[in-house]
């Protein structure tokens, strides 16, 4: 069971409910005006942002990913509104006409764009039905737009694709997760470049690899491995065994199995028999003993150590006792001792009063 993926819950949260036709957005504290662009989205745009008087909200809906899951904004346990001008969320109603439902099946994403000063400053996304707060903007309506120019105009933010302040790297930030959620084949082939090129910083190619994992497992598992195999960054190689730990299929289990007992890399073999740990079954536990008993780095066995006292009790708890006793490594006994500390099951205080009376 996986406990760790806190990218993906905040990934998540930015999406609401689902609406099949492309109506318009349920915009609260704003105006929405419809329009109709005229040729390409993107010189459409560019044309809008520069003209603009005042700031304003663009928007306009694509298809959303098929398996795409998110709901509306909420705080302590209500639904709320969320907001487009200073981000996060406000309080709303929860009665049955406002509060959205889970999505479950494919529908359609909102891409809103904060044009003000002659340039896209900001791009949210949300799930048609979302109450969305404008904080008293415009809202320019362009209804469904054609996916491929929307990944058009997306990639045209991402670059150029070096290393950026930190202002325009968020730009870019949600700008790759737009492309990330659209329904469309290209949607994926850019993801691929821009994890695969090195010549990208290391920041969008991390990014990369992360939503490949996130959304299009099993299909990224070859590029997932590629970057392994290529990449120059120990810190987008670690990624990528992350993004493959997503992956709840048994393809990609093999996969971290594979990575943890040959990687030539130890850190690349800690953080496979990390994520191990995250998923119960018999050939997680099997590679992280494995790993305890013969890889030749002691702070990959440590980590493997750690890995087996994050599957459930009724696996790990045994296995640590084991270590405890029969490991030949000092370090490696005081790593399942420490980890058996941090439990008060049974087994656990008969073994340490056995160990205790032995002293």
């Amino acid at each position: 069971m996986k406990t760790f993926p806190l990218a993906t819950i905040a990934a998540l949260a930015i999406l609401g409910s689902a609406s099949i036709e492309a109506s318009e957005p349920n915009i609260v504290n704003g105006r929405i005006e419809r329009v109709e662009p005229e040729g390409s989205l993107q010189n459409w745009i560019d044309r809008q942002v520069a003209n603009l008087q005042s700031p304003a909200w663009i928007a306009y809906s694509v298809p959303m990913l098929e398996g795409a899951k998110g709901s509306c904004c909420c705080s302590d346990g209500g639904w709320t509104d969320c907001r487009l001008e200073t981000g996060g969320s406000v309080k709303s109603d929860t009665t049955e006409n406002h509060r959205p439902v889970d999505l479950e099946e494919p529908g359609e994403l909102v891409v809103f764009l904060r044009a003000a000063e002659g340039r896209v400053q900001r791009i949210r996304l949300f799930s048609a039905g979302c109450r969305v707060d404008a904080g008293g903007r415009t809202v320019l309506w362009l209804g469904a737009t054609d996916p491929e120019e929307s990944l058009a105009f997306l990639d045209s933010v991402v670059a150029p694709k070096s290393e950026k302040s930190s202002a325009s790297r968020g730009l870019t930030d949600a700008a790759l997760a737009a492309i990330a959620f659209h329904a469309a084949p290209r949607a994926f082939g850019l993801l691929s470049g821009y994890a695969s090129d090195t010549s990208n910083s290391i920041h969008l190619r991390k990014q990369a690899v992360f939503w490949a994992g996130e959304l299009y497992q099993p299909k990224s598992l070859p590029l997932l491995r590629q970057v392994l195999a290529e990449d120059p960054s120990l810190d987008v190689r670690k990624q990528a065994v992350f993004a493959i730990s997503l992956g709840s299929g048994e393809e990609a289990t093999r996969t971290l199995i594979e990575l943890a007992r040959t990687n030539a890399s130890k850190e690349v073999r800690k953080t496979a028999l990390f994520w191990l740990g995250q998923r119960a079954g018999r050939a997680a536990a099997d590679t992280l003993t494995d790993a305890v008993d013969s890889d030749p780095e002691i702070e990959v066995r440590k980590q493997a150590v750690f890995g087996i006292s994050q599957l459930p009790p009724e696996e790990g708890i045994p296995l640590l006792i084991r270590i405890a006793r029969t490991n030949r490594a000092p370090a490696v006994r005081k790593a399942a001792m420490f980890w058996l500390g941090q439990s008060d099951r049974p087994e656990v205080i008969d073994f340490f009063e056995e160990v205790l009376r032995n002293r």
